[in-house]
């Protein structure tokens, strides 16, 4: 699998904060990483053809743009929980568009009626045919997709990532883009995002199946679970200072 391109798709409010921070480690600091996010870029592909690792909010699709064998990764969160989280993300940073009054709103628009769905679907356009889109979606999973997670696992699925993609160094992560201040969802709205995601709850659900079965498969015991989370853990509280040393030295250096 050396001459594999990784295409980390990133859907929104799963995560992909964080995983960046992994993914700037074991490829960016090589010139091997190209973030994808600009909507010309996603929509017509990168500048850059000859990466090994392309992160973005681009969907099932981008590969066509690509030569090579290109295999997708992503991560996947429970449906109510995502919606709810984009919504208030959106709403921090006043990108909701004018007709988005209340959540029962954004259910119904694209950014979040079965949003999950369309990125792995690739399909933006659903017209009632949500259940046929997921099935389309499944065969996404099972062809195309090297590795596929629900967030609610992330720390077993880096592990796994990391022995799958034999990286050179541990995923370490600082919880990125967290939204603190996010109220709690009502169990009213929490009921309506259930019954308006059935779709996306059962990608969810195969997804989450999906995953089980790859860890069961790997040789990982709870030990390295816990190692890593010790690990992980001193990572969080020695990285901002190692930061903060770095510019110290850049400014003493300069001025010295």
């Amino acid at each position: 699998m050396a001459d594999t391109v990784w295409l980390f798709m990133h859907i929104p409010k799963t995560a992909g904060t964080s995983l960046r921070q992994v993914l700037a480690r074991e490829y960016k600091d090589f010139g091997l990483l190209e973030t994808v996010y600009d909507p010309q870029l996603v929509e017509f592909g990168p500048k850059t053809k000859n990466a090994k690792a392309y992160l973005g909010h681009f969907r099932f699709g981008f590969h066509s743009h690509l030569e090579g064998n290109a295999r997708y990764i992503t991560f996947i969160r429970r449906p109510e929980d995502q919606a709810w989280s984009h919504y208030h993300y959106l709403k921090s940073l006043n990108r909701l568009p004018t007709e988005i009054k209340d959540f029962s709103d954004f259910l119904h628009h694209p950014y979040g009626n079965n949003l999950q769905l369309r990125f792995i679907s690739g399909i933006e356009h659903l017209n009632g045919k949500e259940w046929e889109v997921l099935e389309i979606a499944k065969q996404n999973i099972i062809k195309d997709f090297a590795f596929v997670a629900p967030i609610e696992e992330y720390t077993k699925a880096l592990l796994l990532l990391k022995r799958r993609l034999s990286w050179h160094r541990s995923p370490y992560y600082q919880l990125a883009n967290v939204q603190d201040l996010k109220p709690l969802i009502t169990r009213e709205e929490y009921n309506l995002a259930n019954t308006r995601l059935q779709p996306e709850i059962e990608l969810y659900h195969f997804v989450q199946n999906w995953f089980a079965n790859e860890y069961l498969q790997d040789n990982h015991s709870s030990l390295d679970l816990e190692i890593f989370n010790l690990e992980n853990k001193a990572f969080r509280a020695l990285d901002p200072l190692y930061g903060r040393l770095k510019s110290f030295f850049r400014f003493d250096s300069k001025n010295s």
